[in-house]
């Protein structure tokens, strides 16, 4: 191949003339292209003769390539690092003394956490479960006070049951609380001593429905020595041992709380009571016992009568102004009053008794001055007897139950009669 430059001969195959550098082929095409970075796309073209370029003898010298301006470098950004969170003041250990005192007042209040459960489980027992064993205050019409705190050692030289009156009825929380003055009955004027274990003792309105019911622990502390004077005590019936709602026995009872009914049965002096929770009309003894063939006679003083009832009855209850006793046993309740005569005559007092039965008559006798009425209501059987004198009137009332009539009804014909006027 002849140079197209220069004339010289170039060998097959040469790309460049060996005598003046001059390509064989035109620059640009593919056979020229240089492959760069390893990527068949991208050429870089050879070098071609310029201008510039001077001879050298029969040969040609391109000049030494310019440099080229430096690029401009892009700036890398700095990496932005979060704030480094600020210096803390390293904990210091606690002092031997610090230790100690966190320990004592650890123990201490774990001390304090035991007796307020202690506490509060006693305070609990002795309101829903046991009568409140303080309030021994009572009074005898001259200001003075009788009875003591526990632990009392007052000898008692009676061994009656007391007699027990309604002083006040309270709310309490969602309980009922009733103070009730217990007063011996010793005729001799002497204390005796109020220490049963199961005295069980149901509060009941003036026509003798019961409102609440319930059996108390006076033994141990609990006991009290009672005097002729009286002795205050307080019993609590939680909502569960009443008949009615406790609203409903407070607004009762604030009309006049003496005139309830306190039935009072006291098992440990020989009282046995059934423990279905409702006293009711039960008597002392079991309903099915028959009552004794022997009376035993009280006086009422403030009355001035006298009533003998079956010596295996307990007198349970006494008015509020001493005038009313109520007896109890064998299942039949017996009641006993005195009352002015408002009627003027033993015909009107009848009328007045029928009236206020409400129910049919089954039988009724005019015998001036004793006069006679009998009824049943409510299933129980109703028998009363009065006698009517010109400023007062005594009476005396049986109610029991349709079981066992065999042994109750005979009690109508026996202990009508023995009621006497002490003038």
């Amino acid at each position: 191949m002849i140079c197209s430059r220069c004339g010289a001969t170039i060998a097959a195959g040469n790309r460049f003339c060996t005598e003046c550098g001059q390509p064989t082929q035109p620059v640009g095409s593919d056979t020229d292209a240089t492959m760069v970075d390893g990527v068949g796309n991208r050429y870089v073209p050879a070098p071609s003769p310029t201008a510039s370029t001077v001879p050298n003898g029969d040969r040609y010298v391109y000049p030494a390539p310019q440099p080229q301006p430096a690029m401009p470098q892009p700036q890398l950004s700095q990496p932005i690092r979060p704030p480094m969170p600020a210096a803390t003041a390293a904990k210091q250990p606690w002092s031997r003394g610090q230790k100690t005192f966190v320990a004592i007042g650890a123990a201490v209040a774990a001390i304090l956490l035991v007796i307020g459960v202690v506490f509060g489980m006693s305070m609990y027992r002795d309101a829903h479960s046991s009568p409140v064993s303080t309030a021994s205050s009572s009074s005898d019409g001259t200001g003075g006070t009788s009875g003591s705190g526990s632990g009392e050692t007052t000898d008692a030289s009676c061994d009656s049951t007391p007699d027990m009156q309604v002083v006040s009825v309270e709310r309490s929380g969602n309980d009922l609380v009733v103070t009730i003055l217990v007063t011996s009955t010793c005729s001799d004027g002497s204390s005796t001593r109020f220490d049963d274990p199961k005295a069980r003792i149901t509060l009941k309105d003036a026509s003798g429905e019961t409102m609440a019911d319930n059996t108390f622990d006076f033994s141990g502390k609990r006991a009290r020595t009672v005097t002729a004077n009286g002795t205050k005590v307080k019993v609590t019936y939680t909502p569960d041992m009443c008949k009615r709602s406790v609203t409903d026995i407070v607004d009762e009872a604030n009309d006049d709380p003496s005139e309830l009914i306190i039935r009072y049965i006291y098992r440990d002096r020989g009282g046995d009571s059934d423990d279905s929770g409702d006293s009711g009309d039960s008597a002392t003894t079991d309903a099915s016992t028959p009552p004794s063939s022997t009376l035993k006679r009280y006086e009422n003083a403030a009355g001035r009568y006298a009533i003998s009832v079956p010596d295996n009855f307990r007198k349970t209850g006494t008015t509020s102004d001493g005038t009313g006793f109520t007896f109890a046993g064998s299942g039949v309740t017996i009641t006993t009053w005195r009352s002015d005569n408002t009627t003027g005559s033993a015909a009107g007092e009848m009328a007045r008794l029928e009236a206020n039965a409400g129910v049919p008559i089954t039988y009724d006798l005019n015998a001036d001055p004793s006069i006679y009425v009998s009824y049943y209501k409510g299933g129980y059987v109703y028998y009363i007897k009065e006698i009517v004198y010109a400023d007062h009137i005594i009476g005396v009332q049986l109610k029991y139950s349709d079981e066992h009539r065999d042994v109750r009804d005979p009690l109508t014909e026996k202990i009508p009669p023995t009621l006497e006027d002490l003038g």
